[in-house]
């Protein structure tokens, strides 16, 4: 069972997810993954900017790990799961790599489906990243009774740096822009979305 934890975490986490799985009278191996990179979560998606994550996992880690241990080399004793980014990261390497692996359990995956991009509906050609169609702001999370919109998450990330969760989105759809960084879909001053990055992004959609 290959793990993949959410965003922010690394290969202990997904051990550590790995171990809430509970004990089962079929021995099998759990195998915590890693999917950080210095743009945030690689999700195992190949992208423009993180590289080829999910062809070196099937093409070159997981073939030699079946070499130096006892795993079998066939597609139904290769199980994913994941959680948020890691459950987005397990559903799509199921779907863009089917027969080599057997099933996954992705739970409260990042977004699946474009037309819904966390409220957003990214295909409109008059949406905005930041106001609905009434200029209300779009929420993006809760903690507790209070509810951030994707402006603040926006700015806050913006001020700490790279790698945030909507940075790490970019560096997994978005081309790569001149400068040699992800290009963004939507202006952080005014929320415009960029139709161009869209398009690239659509790729993307797992519900596509």
């Amino acid at each position: 069972i290959y793990v993949v934890p959410g965003f922010g975490g690394d290969h202990y986490e997904s051990g550590m997810y790995a171990m809430m799985l509970g004990k089962s009278e079929v021995p099998f191996v759990r195998i915590g993954l890693d999917p950080t990179t210095p743009l945030g979560h690689s999700v195992f998606a190949d992208s423009a900017n993180n590289g080829p994550w999910g062809r070196a996992l099937v093409e070159e880690l997981i073939p030699h790990l079946e070499k130096e241990f006892r795993l079998i080399p066939e597609a139904r004793a290769r199980l994913l799961t994941g959680h948020s980014s890691g459950g987005w990261g397990s559903l799509w390497l199921q779907v863009a790599y089917p027969d080599f692996f057997g099933g996954t359990w992705s739970t409260a995956p990042d977004p699946v489906d474009f037309h819904d991009f966390c409220g957003i509906p990214l295909y409109d050609r008059g949406a905005n990243f930041y106001v609905d169609g009434d200029g209300e702001e779009w929420p993006i999370m809760r903690i507790g009774s209070s509810v951030t919109t994707v402006r603040r998450f926006a700015r806050m990330e913006d001020t700490i740096g790279p790698g945030g969760q909507l940075q790490s989105f970019e560096a997994v759809f978005s081309p790569r822009g001149p400068d040699g960084m992800p290009k963004p879909v939507f202006d952080r001053r005014t929320g415009q979305i960029d139709r161009w990055v869209v398009k690239a992004w659509r790729r993307y959609d797992i519900r596509d």
